[in-house]
């Protein structure tokens, strides 16, 4: 598995500023549009009720992403134990501990069929198990090492887009997940984030 995110982390290393960018944005919010569309047989909506943490909030994790990747290529010298199988494992563990917590606390708030959604599925394996750890395995570094403060500055930027949208969630949590009723703030509607009566659009 190290192996996996060691490669994949290398390749983005290798590639031009777009086709990161691109990446970035194809993971997410990209292929949850796509999955929305093709196994869901709905659009997912940005829109009232939708999550500030994903949109516009996930655009910001492909600029983080780019933005380190640039950063990456300023460091003179990276200490040993980043270029180790151990560094890429850690992270890798770390994301995954992160990503089953969010998804067992998650669990109250969709009925069993929305859980098991493809969309649902895909935001708790395919962005937080996989592309959380590979952002972090390269920005971690970056950060700490790169000897560009243009970079370092956009990727933080980008990040702090991503945290402001989560931040901004919280605030925005209804009483009921189920039912949530108007109030004096725009709730999260969970029954919109991830659908409970979704299908494939060939049947």
């Amino acid at each position: 598995v190290a192996t996996l995110f060691a490669w994949s982390a290398n390749q983005l290393l290798a590639a031009p500023w777009w086709v990161v960018l691109g990446f970035g944005w194809l993971v997410t919010p990209g292929m949850m549009f796509i999955l929305g569309w093709v196994l869901e047989s709905r659009t997912i909506p940005i829109g009232k009720g939708q999550s500030r943490g994903f949109f516009p909030g996930d655009f910001g994790l492909a600029v983080v992403l780019t933005a380190s990747v640039k950063s990456f290529a300023t460091i003179s010298e990276l200490p040993p134990f980043f270029l180790t199988p151990a560094y890429t494992a850690l992270v890798v563990c770390g994301g995954w501990v992160i990503g089953v917590a969010f998804t067992l606390h998650d669990r109250r708030r969709y009925t069993r069929r929305a859980y098991l959604s493809p969309t649902k599925l895909y935001h708790d394996f395919g962005i937080i198990c996989f592309y959380g750890p590979l952002i972090a395995i390269i920005a971690l570094p970056a950060l700490l090492f790169g000897r560009s403060s243009v970079w370092s500055t956009v990727a933080l930027s980008g990040l702090l887009l991503w945290l402001g949208g989560l931040a901004l969630d919280t605030r925005r949590i209804p009483i009921d997940p189920q039912d949530p009723a108007a109030g004096h703030r725009p709730f999260l509607n969970y029954k919109l984030i991830h659908a409970e009566d979704w299908k494939p659009f060939w049947k």
